[in-house]
């Protein structure tokens, strides 16, 4: 992302929380480089706002949102190829968060429940002018993952990690080939090939899987 010289970066937020957005909202309106663009409280209303001709430059990303992960806009090719400034923020943290992070030239990651006044207004500031900024706890993580990169990670493709997301919330075949615009028979080879990479025997046991390695979230934040 390239910092437009002399003019406030624009910043969208997704987030479902309205106290979070409320005050991130006040830290933007208080802060002279930045400016308001927006929020959405879920991934389908973020996803119609960013394909509209909606100008932003920083993107304020919560991963657990109530309709899926906030990773699932890069699903979204015109979307993943904005290449916008991204801020994650979560009070989460799994080996897919860390994997997406890491994986998407990410330029910064917050915890939401631990981070101070002072952690957010830097934060936001930092990323919105192309800066690197995160939290203690992620930069350990981070630095672990790509020492330690797990198995999965180097046995699946990309469109079988992409759906995982659906696999792992036990959507039916149906859904998933018309989300995917792919055949039924398709998506059930794509679940036999996981399956079988990841030596599991049955749907349950790849539900628990997913959400154990936090392909999915059953609980908020």
């Amino acid at each position: 992302m390239v910092q437009r010289r002399g003019k406030k970066q624009r910043v969208y937020v997704i987030e479902d929380h309205l106290m979070v957005v409320e005050m991130i909202k006040e830290i933007v309106n208080l802060t002279p480089e930045l400016a308001w663009a927006g929020y959405a409280n879920n991934l389908n209303s973020a996803i119609r706002d960013l394909q509209t001709e909606l100008q932003i430059d920083l993107l304020v990303l919560d991963i657990s949102l109530p309709d899926g992960n906030g990773w699932e806009i890069w699903n979204v090719k015109a979307l993943h190829e904005l290449n916008l400034a991204t801020l994650v923020i979560t009070g989460r943290s799994d080996q897919r968060l860390i994997e997406f992070i890491a994986s998407n030239q990410i330029l910064g990651a917050l915890n939401k429940l631990t981070a101070s006044l002072s952690d957010w207004k830097l934060a936001l500031k930092s990323v919105a002018t192309g800066n690197r900024y995160f939290s203690a706890s992620f930069e350990r993580e981070i630095s672990h993952f790509k020492r330690n990169k797990p198995n999965w990670l180097t046995r699946l493709s990309e469109r079988e990690l992409e759906l995982l997301n659906d696999f792992g919330r036990g959507h039916d075949d149906d859904g998933i080939a018309a989300k995917y615009k792919l055949t039924c028979s398709t998506v059930q080879t794509h679940r036999r090939n996981i399956m079988h990479k990841l030596d599991l025997h049955s749907r349950g046991q790849l539900i628990r899987w997913c959400a154990q390695n936090g392909f999915v979230r059953f609980l908020p934040d």
